[in-house]
């Protein structure tokens, strides 16, 4: 597959607002089908996405952020209305914003536990979760992870997202980067 003139072996795509309506468990139009014909050309998929909720909600208690036990329904739900069986996703739990609030070991110690609370449930093969700070985009390090899952130099790799910061995050891996508009 080629991209801008350039060979795509690998396509990375963020979620929210992306594949999903943001927040919600509501595939967007043609997601479905538009990663079953990557997989048909052979095209390996995954998923990247900051998923600082739970740890919003253990901060504030405010119910409008999931938990991990509803982060985990909102996943197994989008996997089968989108058909991602066998698809690797990479998970950024952490927010450096409530590190600051409530000081480093308050929040590495409620992070590990809602990583471990996933994880219980969650395939460790097929989903990678942590909460290290080069995970959140705009940094690089899920970008860069799924590229060395599949074996594959970052410059053939294309990232999907929506947000500067998906943007930021494709750049510094030196991956190529598609920018979507799809809820607009």
């Amino acid at each position: 597959m080629q991209y801008e003139g350039k060979e795509v072996k690998a396509v990375i795509f963020d979620l929210d607002g992306v594949l999903v309506k943001s927040f919600t468990t509501t595939p967007l139009p043609g997601a479905k089908e538009h990663i079953a014909s990557l997989k048909k050309q052979g095209i390996p998929v995954a998923i990247a996405t900051n998923q600082a909720g739970p740890i919003w909600r253990w901060r504030t208690g405010q119910q409008k952020y999931p938990d991990a036990q509803r982060l985990i329904q909102n996943i197994v739900a989008i996997s089968g209305a989108l058909e991602l069986e066998g698809v690797p996703w990479w998970i950024s739990l952490g927010e450096l914003r409530v590190r600051d609030q409530i000081g480093s070991d308050n929040y590495y110690t409620a992070l590990q536990k809602i990583k471990e609370e996933l994880l219980s449930t969650l395939n460790e093969r097929i989903f990678h979760v942590d909460h290290v700070i080069s995970w959140r985009k705009p940094e690089p390090g899920m970008l860069l992870a799924a590229a060395t899952h599949f074996d594959i130099e970052p410059e053939h790799c294309l990232y999907v997202g929506d947000m500067d910061t998906d943007r930021v995050a494709a750049e510094t891996a030196g991956m190529m980067f598609e920018m979507v508009n799809q809820e607009k």
